[in-house]
């Protein structure tokens, strides 16, 4: 078997072209298997793997926003170290992952939370700064709220 897109086959692509085609397609079967009525549970692990910031944003941020707009997006699990799929996606539930001394313990909460959010920002990336950048940038309500102060 061959996919092609734009009459190539996926083959002759890149790794991150690849990647793209690829994400594109996980996310036209959700939207459809969703938009049908049919109740699933997504797991997505490192969606961002060969995807250069502006494939994360188009392939997976868009997608599941728009799929949270259109009151379509199922159960979504993703497995990620990226900031712009954890905080511009606009999570319900972060769940941070940390092994100290050889030891695993999970803490969760969700963007909403100050100081959860402030933790997360400091181990995804970039720290709260640019956590409010993002926020405003993507226009992520409460977010834009934390950077107004309110």
């Amino acid at each position: 078997y061959d996919i092609y897109d734009n009459d190539i086959s996926i083959m002759k692509k890149s790794a991150g072209e690849k990647a793209n085609v690829i994400m594109n397609i996980i996310f036209r079967i959700i939207e459809e298997y969703s938009l049908s009525g049919v109740s699933s549970i997504v797991i997505l692990d490192q969606p961002e793997d060969n995807l250069d910031n502006k494939g994360i944003q188009k392939e997976v941020v868009d997608r599941i926003r728009g799929m949270k707009v259109n009151n379509c997006l199922p159960q979504l699990i993703c497995v990620t170290h990226n900031a712009n799929i954890s905080i511009a996606a606009d999570s319900e539930n972060i769940v941070l992952a940390k092994k100290v001394d050889g030891k695993c313990s999970y803490i969760a909460s969700g963007i909403e939370n100050t100081d959860f959010i402030e933790e997360v920002c400091m181990i995804v990336e970039g720290g709260q700064d640019a956590l409010k950048k993002r926020g405003t940038k993507f226009n992520i309500p409460i977010i834009k709220e934390l950077e107004r102060g309110i």
